[in-house]
């Protein structure tokens, strides 16, 4: 039997597809159990569970490690960490002792052409930068009600 979708694209292909995009920028795609992520920043897998369903972040969150090259110097503890909502993709990046993240809108605006992306809170890697992070992005999804 043939996992195969009505396109003809497997769950496979879009994973691979996923993959290569990542890889073309220069980092890997990794699993939240991985070792050095976890001996680097013990807390943090835990504090991901706490914003996903059924605590299964692999399924929700992207955890992208960057990749060394020639070019640049790569800080081997550089993370970054993307999930995505109806409009926006959302990335939280971990560094050694620094937290940020930032928003970018998934689609233009009517008459746009550029998708637009502002920064979130940061500071240094803690449990408080990462309660500003997830409040921002709290903030930033949710909508008005119109009461009229």
């Amino acid at each position: 039997m043939s996992n195969k979708s009505v396109n003809g694209t497997t769950e496979q292909d879009k994973y691979n597809s996923i993959r290569g995009y990542y890889s073309e920028r220069g980092y890997a795609i990794i699993t939240s159990d991985n070792e050095d992520l976890n001996r680097e920043y013990p807390e943090l897998r835990s504090w991901l569970k706490s914003l996903v369903r059924y605590g299964n972040v692999d399924s929700c969150v992207l955890i992208l490690k960057k990749l060394p090259d020639l070019v640049t110097k790569v800080d081997p503890k550089h993370y970054r960490i993307k999930f995505f909502t109806e409009s926006h993709e959302y990335t939280i990046v971990v560094s050694d002792k620094y937290m940020g993240a930032f928003s970018s809108c998934r689609k233009s605006l009517p008459g746009e052409t550029w998708t637009r992306g502002s920064d979130l809170k940061d500071g240094e890697y803690s449990y408080e930068t990462w309660n500003k992070i997830v409040y921002d992005i709290l903030r930033n999804e949710l909508k008005t009600i119109k009461l009229k």
